[in-house]
């Protein structure tokens, strides 16, 4: 079939000048990764959007043919995307990630794929796999898990993925839409496989974790609160209770994990307070616009839980967002429990401003500060065993301020034990003397403005945008 040039089909695979070729991505990643960037960056691993093969739509209204931007809509479940290269290509991508020891992740959409009037090739040869009455918002097809044969087949794919092509970990889209029983027996088999596989939820459900034995979930409800309180936006709609609710106040709950699911993660019963809890944490996705974009709309509102300000309408636009707000979110986000996850790049010929537009930790001389930090957080974090622990311990939330402060430690039942404290200003001005009382007396140390403190209760200076991260 010949495809017609559409403006997701021209020769760039980015928006803009510089972009990779299409069928050279997988070569033009790889010679990033060979450049340094990802290990002077502090980066152990890089998660790629889906890279199966991808079917193509037609548009209701021009009839032009259109790649699909996400990468969500498989036609195959084992051939990889011509657009991005080849599979020789694509495992030496791996083998020079894996030489660098940056292991390779991939998304994955499992259950859905190639939809609309044409089903896929999938299907089409095999139609009583097909849920004939899928019930995603996206006019996606769904396979049908209750057939032995659909289940084989996918993991096929999966492990053609992690044995064939080396890959490390996968991250599965859209889990809720299938069972646990499911999941339980999709990752009881891959660890058969690849018992070494890390894989991921990204619906942050904790029979997932507890029944279902995946190795995390992405947390939801703190990429939705983090990014608005660093937008100075103070209250939004909370979808489940139905009424405004505070952002800081949801935020510490979530830190806490007295929250929204999963609830309770950090206590499982089993779980090392010195390790990490099941969680991946994020600020910025293919999801979500750029904090360093002064003004965006939110792309989520209006649906769910997903709105501002509660009035159903889209969209919500948001201002606030500046590269000062792009690093008090890497503070937050490097001196958290749990995996963290930075976003640097787009999906395949996706062409949002809103992202591309704003890249703060890239190595352009306009975003050398915001790289910079970013590179000390993670520093900080691959040197500090309390920073990649579990155990976090609230000091204050001023929310009249918009102030937080918590210390984090590796001994739970041990205060005297955090080696850690930070403080982050949120609010809309600077706040000079702010009291923060430390764990104990002590020799402490702002690695931001280098000055060293001995009491046990100090006053601060913050900046708008500020933060001070103190350690002993």
């Amino acid at each position: 079939m010949v495809v017609p040039q559409t403006p997701y089909a021209d020769q760039t695979s980015v928006p803009g000048k510089g972009g990779p070729l299409l069928g050279k991505v997988f070569t033009h990643l790889k010679a990033r990764i060979e450049s340094g960037y990802f290990q002077k960056l502090g980066v152990n691993a890089i998660e790629l959007m889906p890279i199966f093969a991808q079917g193509w739509r037609r548009d209701k209204k021009t009839g032009a043919m259109k790649r699909p931007p996400w990468g969500y809509q498989a036609i195959s479940w084992y051939a990889l995307n011509g657009d991005f290269g080849s599979a020789a290509d694509f495992t030496a991508l791996v083998d020079t990630a894996h030489a660098r020891g940056i292991a390779i992740f991939v998304d994955v959409s499992l259950e859905h794929g190639y939809g609309g009037e044409a089903n896929g090739l999938l299907t089409d040869l095999f139609p009583s796999w097909r849920e004939t009455k899928p019930k995603n918002p996206w006019g996606l097809l769904e396979l049908s898990m209750k057939d032995a044969r659909t289940r084989a087949f996918l993991l096929g794919g999966l492990k053609r993925l992690l044995v064939d092509l080396g890959v490390d970990g996968i991250r599965f889209d859209w889990t809720d839409k299938v069972s646990t029983p499911h999941w339980k027996a999709v990752v009881a088999e891959v660890r058969r496989f690849k018992p070494e596989a890390i894989l991921i939820s990204e619906n942050p459900r904790l029979d997932l974790l507890t029944k279902a034995d995946f190795d995390g979930v992405w947390d939801f409800f703190f990429q939705w609160e983090a990014p608005l309180l660093l937008r100075e936006i103070f209250s939004n709609w909370d979808g489940f209770s139905k009424r405004m609710v505070s952002t800081q106040a949801k935020l510490v709950e979530n830190l806490l994990g007295s929250a929204y699911p999963p609830r309770g993660a950090k206590h499982i019963e089993g779980l090392d307070a010195r390790k990490p809890p099941k969680v991946v944490r994020y600020i910025e996705s293919h999801d979500l616009a750029r904090i360093a974009r002064p003004r965006v709309r939110f792309q989520h509102g209006g649906d769910h839980f997903f709105d501002v300000d509660g009035d159903g309408k889209k969209p919500d636009w948001l201002e606030g967002g500046s590269t000062a707000k792009s690093r008090l979110g890497a503070t937050l986000l490097a001196m958290l429990p749990g995996a963290i996850m930075l976003f640097s790049g787009q999906e395949h010929g996706a062409a949002d401003a809103l992202i591309w537009a704003y890249d703060p930790i890239d190595e352009k001389k306009a975003h050398s500060a915001t790289l910079a930090h970013y590179r000390k957080m993670l520093r900080l974090r691959s040197t500090r065993p309390e920073l990649r622990s579990n155990d976090l311990r609230l000091i204050f939330s001023d929310e009249k301020r918009h102030l937080l402060a918590f210390s984090r430690g590796t001994d739970a039942a041990r205060r005297d034990d955090d080696r850690a404290v930070v403080v982050l200003n949120f609010g809309a001005g600077a706040h000079k003397g702010v009291e923060v009382e430390l764990p104990l007396a002590a020799t402490w140390v702002d690695v931001i403005s280098g000055k060293r403190y001995t009491a046990k209760r100090v006053r601060l200076d913050l900046d708008h945008a500020g933060y001070a991260v103190l350690l002993r």
